[in-house]
């Protein structure tokens, strides 16, 4: 009834405020029900909200059928992904340094200069220089909680942070949560353990 209903209906025209998309990689694949009945949907949405933890199941083709469905006039092509990609790649491999060890402010500002001169967009180079001029001291890039925030930065400044907002365990350092394993035993009701015998006895 909801797919007659939009399909009779004016795309322009809003009929839901927010559509929120959970594991949203499971709309990867374009041949399937859910990406046809998202692609319906989505038109009829003011805003649009998908969330993932793993975007990219087999292929960056996955990552760019989600971003396209997003954003379908900055992503109209697979290659379009690839572009954004490759022209940044040294600000993934700053973020990607900073994540794994310290790093001096001298290596900080030799790598940030390299990215500078490599960047196409105006606002993208201005927000560099601007970073190149005040630049983290050593003793934040040596702390955890400082190069989180360097790299907290570092995402704002790629393209792809207009339309992902990614965040890694390991880059989650202040108040980060400790999960602490235990076992807790409970006694079995008769029925319980009746079930229980039932469905082991079945797999083995």
């Amino acid at each position: 009834e909801l797919a007659h209903y939009l399909s009779t209906t004016d795309s322009d025209s809003s009929v839901f405020d927010l559509m929120i998309l959970d594991e949203a990689h499971s709309v990867r694949n374009r041949e399937t029900q859910s990406y046809k009945g998202v692609e319906l949907l989505k038109d009829f949405c003011s805003h649009f909200i998908m969330l993932s933890a793993t975007p990219i199941q087999t292929s960056s083709t996955n990552l760019y059928t989600l971003l396209n469905t997003l954003a379908p006039v900055q992503f109209p092509s697979e290659n379009s992904l690839v572009n954004v990609i490759d022209r940044n790649k040294k600000i993934n491999e700053l973020r990607d340094a900073l994540t794994q060890s310290p790093i001096s402010q001298e290596e900080f500002l030799d790598r940030l200069n390299k990215i500078e001169d490599e960047v196409p967009n105006t606002l993208q180079r201005k927000e560099i220089r601007e970073w190149i001029n005040n630049p983290p001291s050593d003793e934040a890039l040596r702390d955890e909680y400082g190069r989180a925030c360097v790299i907290d930065k570092l995402r704002r400044i790629h393209p792809l942070s207009q339309i992902i907002s990614r965040t890694k365990k390991a880059e989650v350092q202040a108040n980060r949560v400790i999960r602490q394993v235990f076992t807790h035993k409970v006694d079995l009701t008769e029925a319980e353990r009746a079930f229980y015998k039932h469905i082991n006895n079945a797999i083995v």
